[in-house]
């Protein structure tokens, strides 16, 4: 924290894996960091992982409204967004499988 803080620097936590801890381990968010919130910090989760959505780009973003506001535009002029069924299939799987991280776990635990 101190180098970016030092340059000016925002620093990005791109949060893959935060479902996917076990024995005991559970992923850290960027924001646990002291001093992290100091800079600008822009944590990306998605559901690549949590929910076998892999090249689906569906994620959501955790940034100060400055940061926010610069992804936002940015964004704007790189795509028109997420194609619907893919969103709704997304909100199906948070809203109708919530556990299916917990499966994964299993599965991952008992391949190690």
């Amino acid at each position: 924290m101190g180098f970016a803080l030092e340059h000016d620097i925002i620093i990005c936590h791109d949060f893959a894996y935060a479902d996917l801890g076990f024995d005991g381990y559970h992923p850290p968010s960027i924001l646990q960091v002291p001093r992290a919130k100091e800079c600008l910090p822009f944590e990306l989760y998605t559901l690549t992982k949590s929910f076998s959505m892999a090249g689906w780009r569906v994620d959501s973003w955790s940034a100060t409204p400055k940061i926010v506001a610069a992804l936002t535009k940015l964004k704007s002029y790189l795509d028109y967004g997420t194609f619907q069924p893919v969103q709704i299939a997304a909100i199906v799987a948070m809203n109708e499988a919530i556990d299916y991280p917990d499966q994964l776990r299993v599965i991952y635990q008992s391949a190690s």
